[in-house]
This record gives C-alpha cells, structure tokens and sequence, in this order.
C-alpha cells in the first residue's frame, strides 16, 4: 500500500470527516428516490401503481358478455299467433254467424206453413296500433365499439326489439286501456278479456297452505282439493258450451310462478313414489290437461293483485294473438355526428272469438 493511501486513511485523517453507518445510508438512499421521485415525503410508496399496471396486464377478459336476464317472453308460445292481418290495415274484422229458426215441426200432407232456416250474423272489428322503439349511436361510439371489438350496434337493435317484444308481453296480457275500439271498449288482452267468465275456487286457501297443512296420509286430501279446482273449471267450459269446448285433453292452464314453483317441486307421493314425479305431471294427467304452463304476467292479474289460474284450449279460432308487422328497422338518420335508427312493430293484440271456452280462477295462488 502506498504511503498516499496509508496517509489518507490513518485515524487521524478519518477524524474530521462524517460518519457513513447504516442510518446515514439510509437516509442517502432516501434522498435518492426523492430525487428521481419514486418516492415521496413521509415514506408513503408511489411504487404501487406500477404494479397495478402490471397486473392489469396478467387479467383475463371474456369474449363473451354476461348481459342482464329478464324474464322469458312467453305470450307467442302461450297464445296462437295470426299474422293474416296486412301490415297496411288499421283494423280487421272477422264474422259471426248463428244459426235462426224454430225446430222442425210434424205436418200434415200440403202443409204449407213449414219453418224456416235462417242464419244470423255479426261483425266485430279490432284496431291495430304501432309499436316502436329507436337506437342511436355516433360516429366515435362505432370507431371505439370498432376498437375493442364489441358488436354495439347489434347489441343496441337488440336491446330495442326486446323493448318492443315487452310492451307486447303487456299487451297480450291486459291490454291497454289507453287504446279505445271502434266500439269503445278498450284494448283487451288474454287475462281480462271480456266475456270470460270466473269459476268460484271450491277448495279453501292457497294451494301450496292446503298442502302444508294437510295430515292425511300422503297429503291425499289436498291433492284431492287441488284436482278438484282443476276440474271445477273445466266443467265451467263444458256446460257454458254445452260440451262444444273444455273436454278431456283439449285444455291448457296457466298459473302464476309461485303455484309453478310449487307444483313443480312437490313430489306426487311422499310414501309410495320414488320415481321422482311431481305434482304438477300427476295433475295434468289427472285432470286431463295437455300442460300446465306458468306465464309471470298472471302473477298479479287476479283480485286484488294476487294470482291468477287461467284455462283455455289453444285453438287459433278461439284465441289469437293479432300480429300484422313483425319487427323491422328502418335506414339509419343522420343526427350531427352520429345516427339514429327506428323500430316498428304492429299488433292488434289478442282477439278471444269465443269467451265461453275460457274460463279463470282467482283464490289458489299467493
């Protein structure tokens, strides 16, 4: 070592110079970050969201969207739909006849008084109204929709066709009472049809409190209850029509989602079944059903808000739902920096033509 270097680090040359320990390191380390400003005063770390960054980076995104569900429409499925009607028409009318005279009557020879046979007839008329719904979107909403690859404009007309398929969920169901007829009367639907008259429930409660409540063996007396409202409305039809309508596989019934619910998930014997059948498959084979159909709409539709049971046979003559433009869209509008696109949708609602072979029950439902 040379005698420079010896001199210079001699404890007498050592003296007058600061200490350099661990906490002065610290500290010039400290100063450091400060200075490049990675990190500030009071020690808090601006470091992190570096690594936010970076995990940003390692996330998985889906392809697919996870959109909100709403419930099924089902007023196509549950109601004939008639698209006879042409898109152009403002109403449509369809004929009633009946039949007039007195019976045949027993006559001598070179009577000349024989009764005659005649027919009456009746034109009822129905108004069809529009439907519509409109989307938008501008020229930065397509180029950034573009960019991430997300289909906006399909996503939007199908937003705005659902739009339209609801408002005809309502108009199947009640109506509007803000459309008048040609006669009238309002803009009728399936569950307040005029004309449709109600069973008085025979059984006493809800269905599902029957059954809770019930101690005989394997719940047979209110299974038996249950049945025998069932059957109650099919003999309102079949004496109304005088057995022209309600007959044994000719009906389908609509109940509200909490009787579903019920129905569906109560096994048909808790004794002596372990095939897994419910009550609801006992019920339509025993009451001679060709389903039994929940609809959400019917979940408030009965007095005062409650429930409703609804039986019919789904027969285009008897009930149709009037459909006479499907949904279309129409060119995009322009609208400053952007475009706007309409969607129409025309229906006359639903027409029952014989009311007699409907019938509704309120009582069995929550």
């Amino acid at each position: 070592m040379s005698d420079a270097v010896v001199s210079l680090t001699t404890p007498e040359h050592l003296a007058g110079l600061p200490r350099f320990d661990a906490k002065s390191a610290t500290a010039a380390a400290k100063r450091l970050l400060e200075f490049h400003g990675m990190i500030g005063n009071g020690d808090s770390r601006q470091d992190v969201g570096w690594t936010a960054m970076f995990a940003r980076q390692l996330e998985y995104r889906y392809t697919e969207t996870f959109d909100a569900i709403y419930p099924k429409f089902k007023a196509r499925t549950l109601i004939p739909v008639d698209n006879r009607v042409p898109t152009g028409a403002e109403f449509f009318t369809y004929r009633q006849f009946n039949t007039a005279g007195s019976l045949a009557q027993i006559v001598h020879n070179y009577a000349d008084d024989a009764p005659q046979a005649d027919i009456m007839g009746e034109e009822f008329a129905q108004r069809i109204v529009s439907v519509t719904s409109a989307y938008s979107y501008s020229i930065q909403d397509m180029r950034a929709a573009a960019m991430s690859g997300v289909p906006l404009e399909a996503k939007k007309a199908e937003n705005a066709r659902e739009m339209i398929e609801r408002k005809l969920e309502d108009l199947a169901a009640t109506g509007s009472l803000a459309v008048k007829q040609p006669n009238g009367t309002a803009f009728y639907g399936l569950l307040n049809a005029p004309g449709v008259v109600a069973t008085t429930q025979v059984s006493s409660g809800t269905w599902a409190a029957q059954y809770a409540a019930d101690t005989s063996q394997d719940k047979t007396t209110s299974k038996a209850a249950i049945a025998n409202d069932i059957n109650a409305m099919r003999q309102t039809v079949f004496n109304a029509t005088k057995g022209e309508a309600g007959d044994i596989g000719t009906m389908t019934l609509i109940v509200s989602t909490p009787v579903y619910s019920f129905l569906a998930t109560t096994p048909r014997s808790i004794l002596y079944d372990n095939t897994g059948a419910s009550l609801l498959t006992w019920l339509k084979d025993a009451c001679g059903l060709v389903s039994i159909e929940f609809w959400n709409r019917v979940d408030t539709a009965g007095a005062g808000n409650k429930g409703r049971l609804m039986l019919y046979p789904k027969d285009p003559r008897v009930v149709s739902l009037i459909i006479s433009q499907e949904f279309e869209q129409f060119a995009p509008q322009p609208r400053n920096l952007g475009f706007l696109v309409n969607c129409h949708f025309r229906t006359g609602a639903v027409e029952v033509r014989y009311p007699l072979n409907l019938t509704y029950m309120d009582g069995p439902s929550p």
